[in-house]
C-alpha cells in the first residue's frame, strides 16, 4: 500500500507541475493540508478572447458585460490521497469577482457555475458526449479544465451577444430620438412664433393633439394574438381618412404599455383621396416625406408604411393592403420575439394576421379578395 500512496502522490505532484507549465504558475494553487487544488480560469483583460475590436465599440461592450466580464472562475479540487489509483476527484465551482467590484454577487454567476458543472460532470450541450469518469490510474484534472474553460467562453459569448444587442438597440433608440427632436426644430423655425405656441399647446401625445388620440382609441380594434414557436404576433385595425388620422391611431395604441413593448410594431395604411392631381397635391403637405400618391383616372390614393425594425415588413403590409383592395384603414402588427429565429416565415405570419382581422372587419372582402372600404367602426 505504501507504494501505491507513493506513486499517487508522485502522480499529483506531475499533474500539479503540467498544469503550471500549460496555465502559468499564478493559476495553479496547491493546499497540501487541505489537499485542495485550485484553478483559476479568466479574469484578467481580454482572456478568452475578443473579436470585438477596439476602440469606443470595444469598451462600450465592455462596460456593459461588466463584472461577469471581470470575474474569475475558480476549480477548487479535493485530490483524495488514492487519486488517481482509486478515487475520483471532487470538483466544486466557484465564481469570484474581480477586485474593486467588491463582494456582491456576479450577475449571472448562478448561470454560469450550473453551465461550467454540467461540462465538467457530463453534457453541457446536446453536441457533447457525457464526460466518462477517468479509469483508475489515470489523471484526470486537464479534461476538467480545458471542459470548464470551454463552458466559461460559451458562456461569456452568450453575455458579449445580449450586451451588444442591448447597445445597438440603444443606439438606435438615442439616433431616432435625434431625429425627431431636429425635425421638431427645422418644424419650429419655420413657424411664426404665436402659430407655434399654440401647436406646441395641442401636440402633447405623440405629436398629436390629445383630442384626436382619444378619438382614435376608440376606433382601434384588435384580434387575437397568434403564436408561433414562442413568437406572438397581434394585428390592430382602424379607420383613418388622413395623415392625422394614421399618426393619432399609432399614438393610440403606444398607450398600451405591452403593444408600446413589443419588440416590432410594424405598420401600413392606404387612403383613397378624390380624384384628380389638385386633390393629390392638396393631399401632399401632410403625408411624411416617405408617402407615395398615385393618380389614377378617378381617384387618388396616399400611403405609407413602417419596418420598425423588421426589414421589409411594413412593405409587405403595403402590397397586402394594394393587392386586396383596402382603403380608408391603417393596420399595425405588433411582434413580441420569443427568442427563436422564425427565417422567411415570420412574413407569413405577419400578413396572415394581418389579413384575417381586416377580412373580420370587413376591409377585405372574404371572396374575390375586393376591399371593403369599412368607414368609421369600432369595438
Amino acid at each position: 500500500m505504501a507504494a501505491d500512496e507513493q506513486q499517487d502522490a508522485l502522480a499529483q505532484h506531475d499533474e500539479r507541475e503540467a498544469l503550471r507549465a500549460i496555465y502559468g504558475d499564478d493559476a495553479v494553487r496547491w493546499d497540501p493540508d487541505l489537499r485542495v487544488l485550485t484553478l483559476v480560469i479568466g479574469g484578467g483583460e481580454n482572456d478568452d478572447g475578443d473579436d470585438d475590436g477596439g476602440g469606443a465599440a470595444a469598451a462600450a461592450l465592455g462596460a456593459a458585460l461588466g463584472a461577469a466580464a471581470r470575474a474569475s472562475l475558480q476549480l477548487r479540487v479535493l485530490l483524495p490521497c488514492d487519486y488517481p489509483s482509486r478515487s475520483p476527484p471532487a470538483v466544486e465551482v466557484v465564481v469570484v469577482p474581480a477586485a474593486g467590484d467588491g463582494d456582491d454577487e456576479v450577475p449571472g454567476a448562478g448561470d454560469l457555475a450550473r453551465q461550467v458543472e454540467g461540462a465538467c460532470a457530463a453534457a453541457a450541450d446536446d453536441d457533447e458526449v457525457a464526460l466518462p469518469p477517468p479509469p483508475p490510474g489515470e489523471v484526470s484534472l486537464f479534461p476538467l479544465a480545458e471542459r470548464a474553460r470551454g463552458a466559461r467562453r460559451a458562456w461569456l459569448e452568450r453575455q458579449r451577444q445580449e450586451a451588444r444587442r442591448r447597445r445597438e438597440r440603444a443606439e438606435a433608440d438615442e439616433a431616432e430620438e435625434e431625429a425627431r427632436r431636429r425635425e421638431r426644430q427645422d418644424g419650429d423655425a419655420a413657424q411664426p412664433a404665436a402659430p407655434r405656441r399654440r401647436q406646441l399647446e395641442q401636440e402633447e401625445e405623440g405629436g398629436c393633439p390629445v383630442a384626436d388620440v382619444d378619438r382614435m382609441a376608440r376606433l382601434v380594434v384588435s384580434g387575437e394574438p397568434v403564436v408561433e414557436r414562442k413568437s406572438t404576433f397581434q394585428a390592430h385595425v382602424a379607420a383613418v381618412s388622413s395623415v392625422a388620422d394614421v399618426r393619432a391611431a399609432v399614438a393610440a395604441l403606444m398607450r398600451v404599455g405591452k403593444i408600446r413593448s413589443a419588440t416590432h410594431n410594424m405598420m401600413a395604411w392606404r387612403i383613397r383621396l378624390g380624384g384628380g392631381a389638385a386633390a393629390a397635391a392638396a393631399a401632399a403637405p401632410s403625408s411624411s416625406s416617405s408617402s407615395s400618391s398615385t393618380a389614377a383616372a378617378t381617384a387618388t390614393w396616399l400611403a405609407d408604411c413602417d419596418d420598425d425594425g423588421e426589414d421589409a415588413a411594413g412593405g409587405r403590409l403595403l402590397q397586402l393592403l394594394h393587392s386586396a383592395g383596402a382603403e380608408g384603414v391603417v393596420v399595425v402588427v405588433s411582434r413580441w420575439f420569443g427568442g427563436v429565429l422564425l427565417g422567411p416565415s415570420r412574413f407569413a405570419l405577419i400578413n396572415n394576421t394581418a389579413r384575417a382581422l381586416l377580412v373580420r372587419e370587413g376591409y377585405i372582402k372574404q371572396a374575390g379578395g375586393g376591399g371593403g372600404g369599412k368607414r368609421g367602426g369600432g369595438k
